[in-house]
């Protein structure tokens, strides 16, 4: 006959050993935080959306704090590369019509996003391009685009670009961002057919052709020009 201690003991000796464990595994935990007091809302000034009405001026683009990006895509491969040599002016004034953009893009400087040299095939054969080539947009401002986001303006300049021996009527739309005390930036990007520009159509044993697009990205900084 077992002693009653030793039953008890065999009985309830795990139960206190667990609950023991879990009495120091929930102090070992950390407190509960305390609830965060209530919130109240703030009311924020809405945004004066005035019209882009720029003072007159004439702005530099500043080559070396701006890029220009193209990606090429089509049946016969895809090209990735930057332009570093670029360069343009914007002409401000509170008339639209005297608003003037020129952007000038020499392809001859293409390499890839690395920095490594695009081999001039592929210059060839996507762009239509070797030792030679630059791209000249020349445009007047046609409508601005305001948003609830203050110093951010969509500027549209319609215009011609110019390709080697192509020229063709562009519309450009650039977004402007302004900041206080620094460039003024304007980024956008657009893809067109490359056939429209009078970029190489290929062919395989002259039979059908191989249809590719460009897609050319801009990021800009312009800042006063010297003396202006």
């Amino acid at each position: 006959m077992n002693h009653p201690r030793r039953t008890a003991l065999g009985t309830f000796g795990p139960l206190l050993l667990a609950g023991l464990g879990f009495a120091f595994r929930e102090a070992g935990r950390p407190a509960a935080a305390a609830p965060l007091p209530p919130g109240h809302a703030v009311a924020l000034p809405t945004p004066n959306l005035l019209p882009f009405r720029p003072n007159k001026d004439v702005l530099e683009l500043v080559a070396e704090r701006s890029t220009a990006r193209f990606l090429v895509r089509g049946a016969i491969g895809e090209l990735a590369a930057k332009c570093p040599s670029l360069r343009g002016s914007l002409q401000l004034d509170p008339e639209p019509q005297r608003c003037q953009l020129e952007l000038r893009l020499d392809l001859a400087s293409l390499v890839g996003l690395d920095g490594a040299p695009v081999p001039s095939d592929a210059l060839r054969q996507l762009l239509g391009v070797h030792r030679s080539g630059e791209v000249v947009f020349r445009g007047t401002l046609a409508h601005t685009l305001t948003t609830p986001v203050p110093g951010l303006v969509q500027l549209v300049f319609d215009g011609r670009l110019a390709l080697g021996g192509h020229v063709v009527r562009q519309t450009l739309g650039l977004w402007r961002a302004a900041l206080p005390g620094q460039a003024q930036r304007f980024l956008g990007h657009g893809t067109v057919a490359a056939s429209d520009y009078g970029l190489p159509r290929r062919t395989f044993l002259g039979f059908g052709g191989a249809e590719h697009q460009v897609t050319l990205g801009l990021d800009l900084a312009f800042v006063r020009r010297s003396g202006g």
